[in-house]
């Protein structure tokens, strides 16, 4: 699989009100800044626009979107259903716990009769090791928002699946 880059900056605003519900406003940079610059651009557009509302910009952010350059509709399982996910769960030194949820778990992850994914198997071994810096090696895997490592896969995972009226 390569991934391309999908070209423009992509700036989130994010705004709280007295309540703290959250709302945000996303714009695009160039892609010919670098970070710093598109920090710079996106900081400023952000006290520009904090200036103009009674809510409180809470946080920013910037990233760039990359896409599947190999990806065809065509091609995807018929037994795909992005409603029915792997649920794993992760916890950190300081046992704080993340929960991410994979669409489309594949039901050969699940062990039979269970909703329970089977934690021996090769593939599900391999993603859990991403997340908690066995795979990638210490300073390359995910960490929390706090900037935390994950230590320990926390619970057996699991499969949910949650129907809607498309089908």
């Amino acid at each position: 699989m390569a991934f391309v880059m999908d070209g423009d900056w992509v700036a989130t605003v994010t705004f709280r009100d007295r309540d703290n519900n959250a709302a945000t406003f996303q714009f695009r940079l160039p892609d010919t800044l670098d970070r710093d610059a598109g920090l710079a651009s996106l900081t400023a557009v952000a006290n520009a626009a904090a200036a103009i509302s009674d809510a409180a910009v809470s946080d920013i952010s910037l990233s760039q979107s990359w896409y599947n350059d190999a990806y065809n509709p065509a091609t995807v399982a018929e037994a795909s259903d992005v409603e029915r996910k792997g649920v794993f769960q992760f916890r950190t030194a300081s046992r704080a716990i993340s929960t991410f949820q994979i669409p489309s778990i594949l039901n050969t992850k699940v062990i039979d009769g269970t909703e329970t994914i089977n934690t021996t198997d090769a593939a599900v071994i391999a993603f859990q090791g991403a997340m908690l810096n066995t795979l990638l090696g210490a300073g390359n895997s995910p960490v929390t928002a706090y900037g935390e490592d994950y230590t320990a896969v926390h619970g057996a995972p699991y499969k949910r699946h949650r129907g809607s009226k498309r089908g």
